[in-house]
C-alpha cells in the first residue's frame, strides 16, 4: 500500500505523541480548565450529543454553516467579516462616490426603527446596491471582507476563528453548506475547485447526494500539512472571491427569488438534503425566508406521509438561549434540537464542537476504539496496541501517521521470523499478503504460526496492495486461514477496525 505522508519510517516501537506533540495541544485535550468549561456547557453523556456524533460517525451528517460562525471575537478587537447590517453600510459608503443622493437614501432605509429591520429590508436594500452598483458591486463585496477580516492564526498562535475552521475540517461531516461568500472557510489551496472553494456549487450536489460511507472515509480527514483539502464546500449563495458568471454572490431580493423559484437544481438539492441528512445549523439565526420555506416545506411532506407521531428529522442546531419553551417549540415544530448555550459572547458553539471533535473526529474515534478494546494479558503501561509486518515500512507512512496521532503504539516488524509469542498480547495484528512465486504468502505463513503457538491471539488484518485481477482469491485464501479481514484502502483499513472493535456500529466508545 503506498503511503500519503512523505518520509522513512523506522522499525520498532512507535509510540504514542507526548507532551512536544502538536495535536495534544488543542484547546479542548488535556487541559482542565478548558474540559470544565466545555463540561458547563455540555454535560459528559448528553443524550444529545451522542445522538447526533453517532449520525456524523455513520456519515450522514451535513454541517450548514451561517453568518456567525465566521464572526468569531479576535484579541485585535476585529470580528471577522462584517455582518449583514454592516456589509450593507459598507457597500453604501462605496455607492456614496457615484450617486450620493441614492447612497443617503438607502443609509436612512438601514436606520433601524421601533419595529428593527426585517429580511426584507436586508434583501430590498441589497438589491438595490446590486443595480446601483452594478459590474463594481461583487469588487466591493471583496474589498469589505478584506478589510474586516482578523488574522486567520495557526497552530502556533490560535484564534478562536482558527480554530472553529480547524473543528469544522476535522469532524467527518458528509459536506459543509454554508450561506456566507467570504473566504474564512476556504482551503489553502492553489488550484481552485468546486470542492475547496465553492465554485459552481452544483458541481458538488453529486458527491453529497449519491456518495456515502463513514467516518474512515480518508477523504473527509484534515491533512492541512500535507496541502491537501478533503473539506466538501458548498457555498449556496455565491463566492466573493470567485468568479461572478459562475457562482454570483447572493445578496438581493431577486437573486433570492432566482435562487427558490427560478433555478430548480438549488431548491431540489437542498430539499434532498433537508430530507434525507441530519444538518447541524451552526451560526444561523433561522431569519433566512427562503430557507425556512424549503425546510417547512420538507417537514411538512415527512409528516403527512410518516404521520404525527413519528419523529421530526434528525435537524440540531447549536442555539444561545436557556428558554425551555423555544427549546421545546423548536423540537415540536420546527423538527430541530436545540443544542442551547448561555452566558456572555457565544464560546457556547465552541463548547458543542470541541465536544462533537471528541467524539467524532477520526484520531479521537481511533484512540477511543483502541482503548475500549483489551487485549490478551494487556498491559496499558508497556504493551503495544498494534503489531504491524511489512518489510517495506515505507508503504504506510500515512497509516503510522494517523496511529501516532491517535496515541496508537505500533510496533513494526520487517521480517517473520521476528514475529514472537508476546505478539499475542496485541489488539490487532496487521500483516501485508505478501505473495511469493511458488510458496505460500507471507499472511499464509504468518496466521500458521500464530496458529501454532495456540490460545488466544488478537485479530489478524491482511492489508494489501490493490490488485483487482487477484483481490478474491487473495482475500479467500487470507480468510479461510484465520485472517479476520482483508482490506486493500486505507478507507477499508479503518472500516474494518470500526466494526471490530465496536460490538454495534455506531455506537460511540
Amino acid at each position: 500500500m503506498t503511503g500519503i505522508t512523505p518520509g522513512k519510517a523506522q522499525p520498532g516501537l512507535r509510540p504514542a505523541p507526548g507532551s512536544n506533540s502538536r495535536s495534544s495541544r488543542a484547546v479542548a485535550s488535556g487541559d482542565e480548565r478548558s474540559r470544565a468549561w466545555i463540561e458547563e456547557v455540555v454535560p459528559p453523556g448528553d443524550p444529545r450529543l451522542e445522538a447526533l456524533a453517532s449520525e456524523v460517525l455513520e456519515g450522514r451528517c451535513v454541517a450548514f454553516v451561517g453568518a456567525g460562525f465566521s464572526m468569531a471575537p479576535h484579541s485585535d478587537g476585529r470580528r471577522g467579516p462584517p455582518s449583514w447590517l454592516g456589509l450593507l453600510e459598507f457597500l453604501c459608503s462605496e455607492l456614496r462616490e457615484r450617486n450620493p443622493e441614492i447612497a443617503r437614501k438607502l443609509g436612512e432605509w438601514l436606520r433601524p426603527t421601533s419595529g428593527g429591520l426585517s429580511a426584507l429590508d436586508f434583501e430590498a436594500v441589497g438589491q438595490a446596491l446590486a443595480d446601483e452598483l452594478g459590474e463594481a458591486f461583487e469588487p466591493a463585496v471583496q474589498k469589505a471582507l478584506r478589510l474586516g477580516a482578523a488574522p486567520p492564526g495557526d497552530e502556533d498562535q490560535p484564534t478562536t476563528l482558527w480554530r472553529r475552521r480547524k473543528l469544522l475540517r476535522e469532524i467527518p461531516f458528509r459536506a459543509v453548506l454554508t450561506t456566507n461568500y467570504d473566504t474564512v472557510l476556504d482551503d489553502p489551496c492553489d488550484e481552485l475547485d468546486c470542492r475547496s472553494c465553492g465554485y459552481a456549487p452544483e458541481a458538488s450536489y453529486w458527491n453529497l447526494l449519491r456518495t456515502g460511507g463513514g467516518w474512515w472515509q480518508h477523504g473527509l480527514w484534515s491533512n492541512e500539512e500535507s496541502g491537501s483539502s478533503p473539506l466538501r464546500l458548498v457555498k449556496l449563495h455565491g463566492h466573493a472571491d470567485g468568479d461572478p458568471q459562475k457562482n454570483p454572490i447572493v445578496l438581493g431580493r431577486k437573486d433570492y427569488r432566482r435562487l427558490l423559484y427560478g433555478d430548480g437544481r438549488y431548491a431540489n438539492f437542498l430539499r434532498t438534503v433537508f430530507a434525507t441528512k441530519t444538518v447541524l445549523f451552526l451560526g444561523v439565526s433561522f431569519t433566512d425566508a427562503y430557507l425556512n420555506e424549503l425546510r417547512s416545506e420538507v417537514l411538512q411532506l415527512l409528516s403527512s406521509q410518516l404521520g404525527p407521531q413519528t419523529r421530526p428529522p434528525p435537524w440540531y442546531a447549536v442555539l444561545k438561549t436557556s428558554n425551555e419553551l423555544q427549546i421545546k417549540y423548536f423540537e415540536e415544530h420546527e423538527g430541530i434540537c436545540l443544542l442551547p448555550y448561555a452566558g456572555e459572547g457565544h464560546t457556547g458553539l465552541d463548547a458543542w464542537l470541541e465536544a462533537l471533535w471528541e467524539r467524532t473526529a477520526p484520531v479521537q474515534r481511533l484512540r477511543a476504539l483502541f482503548r475500549s478494546r483489551a487485549g490478551r494479558g494487556h498491559d496499558p503501561a508497556s504493551a503495544v496496541d498494534v503489531v504491524w509486518y511489512d518489510p517495506n515500512l515505507q508503504n504506510n507512512q500515512y497509516g503510522f501517521g494517523v496511529f501516532e496521532e491517535a496515541g496508537v503504539r505500533v510496533e513494526t516488524i520487517e521480517r517473520l521470523e521476528d514475529l514472537r509469542p508476546d505478539h499475542l498480547r496485541a489488539k490487532l495484528l496487521l500483516t501485508r499478503f505478501g505473495y511469493r512465486p511458488g510458496r505460500e504468502p507471507e499472511a499464509v505463513e504468518l496466521l500458521g504460526k500464530l496458529a501454532n503457538w495456540g490460545g488466544e491471539r488478537p485479530p489478524v488484518v491482511v492489508f494489501a496492495a490493490p490488485s483487482p485481477q487477484h483481490a478474491a482469491e487473495n482475500r479467500a485464501l487470507a480468510l479461510r486461514h484465520g485472517a479476520h479481514e482483508y482490506a486493500v484502502h486505507w478507507d477499508e483499513l479503518f472500516e474494518v477496525i470500526e466494526r471490530l472493535f465496536t460490538p454495534r456500529f455506531g455506537t460511540t466508545a
